[in-house]
């Protein structure tokens, strides 16, 4: 099991062009079947509209640094790994 948390600072502004580009790209991607994910389509082509006309983000909220779990755990464990681990960085910060 590999379970690993990369905290971005610097790159952060690259990390919101490219993950709000790429979830436009698949909202307006026919060969995607976002049929059950039609409110999530609309909502990405629309942070996406608002990020680049107005530099309003609604990725990260303006954070100024996002920490991403990395995980092949096989049994689902991950999401309640990063909970736990969120909520001890949430503490350390108090």
């Amino acid at each position: 099991m590999l379970d690993f948390f990369i905290i971005i600072k610097d790159k952060i502004n690259e990390l919101r062009e490219i993950a709000l580009k790429t979830l436009y790209d698949v909202s307006i991607d026919p060969d995607y079947d976002l049929e059950s994910w039609s409110g999530y389509k609309k909502m990405w082509i629309k942070m996406y509209n608002e990020y680049v006309e107005n530099k309003l983000d609604r990725m990260f909220f303006n954070a100024p640094s996002v920490v991403v779990l990395v995980s092949n755990d096989p049994s689902g464990n991950a999401e309640v790994n990063g909970g736990i681990a969120v909520a001890n960085m949430e503490l350390e910060m108090i």
